[in-house]
């Protein structure tokens, strides 16, 4: 029945903009040629940089579920809007007849080896190196530890819907960045930041990872795609 299984809740705002970009990268001109689908926004998955930090539970088994959740409802295909999520994947079993389209690699794909590359995700994400041990031939410009701590802000005032915060703690994090590599490619690499996006693109340089999510999710569904 379903072709589509969004793994969501992580968090709930950037859920519904995924969803929403899925739309519109859908080529359709009535309801019947959109992507059935079903979104799972569990926001009650463990925080998956606790976990990475070594404070908190381990979001595995409930990550589990909810794939097993999707999977009996029939669905083919199944992403998750959430970067860090994508640090447990290893620890995940998904049926035969899933497909996970996998935002981490089909971001670096499309940021090609030409530019250095900065990752602006969770501080779980850049501790473990999700990126860079997905990454063949990129090359990266790793987050001062204050950098870091500015991205980590913004994610959190994004979750708590403080935008105006958020921007002003992304773009410090993002010119300190620029005053030492001006070739920088940005990667929003959490889907909290992706809310910022236009905002952000209209002063650097950057690739959503988000973004680039949606266009490959509707083109694995077998969907024709704007």
């Amino acid at each position: 029945m379903y072709k589509l299984g969004i793994l969501g809740g992580m968090g709930p705002e950037a859920t519904a903009l995924f969803l929403s970009r899925v739309i519109a990268h859908t080529k359709a001109d009535t309801d019947e040629e959109h992507i059935p689908c079903i979104v799972l926004n569990n926001t009650l998955i463990p925080d998956r940089t606790a976990a990475l930090l070594g404070v908190g539970e381990s979001p595995v088994e409930a990550l589990q579920a909810d794939v097993d959740t999707l999977a009996a409802l029939g669905v083919e295909v199944i992403a998750t809007p959430c970067n860090t999520a994508h640090a447990f994947l290893s620890e995940l079993v998904f049926p035969e007849h899933v497909t996970f389209v996998n935002m981490v690699e089909e971001t670096l794909r499309a940021a090609g080896t030409e530019r250095p590359l900065c990752v602006l995700g969770t501080t779980g994400l850049n501790r473990v190196g999700v990126y860079e041990s997905a990454a063949d031939g990129h090359r990266f410009i790793p987050l001062t530890e204050e950098e870091q701590t500015a991205a980590m802000d913004a994610i959190t005032l994004v979750k708590a819907s403080r935008h105006a915060e958020a921007k002003v703690r992304l773009f410090s994090a993002a010119e300190s960045v620029f005053s030492r590599e001006k070739d920088v490619l940005f990667l929003l690499s959490c889907t909290e930041l992706s809310v910022l996006r236009e905002a952000f693109e209209a002063k650097f340089d950057a690739l959503d990872a988000l973004e680039v999510l949606a266009v490959e999710t509707v083109a694995a569904c077998d969907y024709p795609t704007l």
